[in-house]
């Protein structure tokens, strides 16, 4: 019983000191203030190319196969009975909510295809 008593209280002891290091470590993380707002700035700088990048790539794809906006909505809506207009698409492609499913669609009726590969790490080799 002593043994058990004398377990717990090291137990509880090492608990209290996580939760005091974890604790000080979020203030610390707290504290700096600017530089938590730097990284998520940084993030949505780097979110933003992300989005950019992907609205040029279906731009580029649309032009390439022949196609307007407005001509690729029509398209999508005969094939798979959605409701989108141009504006609707270019809003998704600006704000980067365009959803897999819709991009699968949109390579579909272009002549394209999504190909989702693993990356190759140290581990691979």
């Amino acid at each position: 019983m002593v043994y058990s008593f004398v377990t717990f209280l090291n137990h509880t002891v090492d608990l209290v000191n996580d939760l005091v290091y974890n604790k000080n470590m979020v203030i610390e993380i707290v504290k700096d203030k600017d530089m938590t707002e730097q990284l998520n700035i940084n993030a949505s700088r780097r979110e933003q190319d992300d989005i950019n990048e992907l609205r040029n790539q279906v731009k580029s794809m649309i032009v390439a196969r022949g196609y307007t906006m407005d001509k690729l909505a029509e398209e999508l809506n005969a094939r798979y009975g959605t409701k989108e207009s141009k504006a609707n698409l270019s809003n998704k492609l600006k704000r980067g909510s365009l959803r897999y499913i819709d991009m699968e669609r949109i390579c579909d009726v272009l002549g394209y295809y999504i190909d989702i590969k693993q990356h190759r790490t140290d581990r691979d080799r």
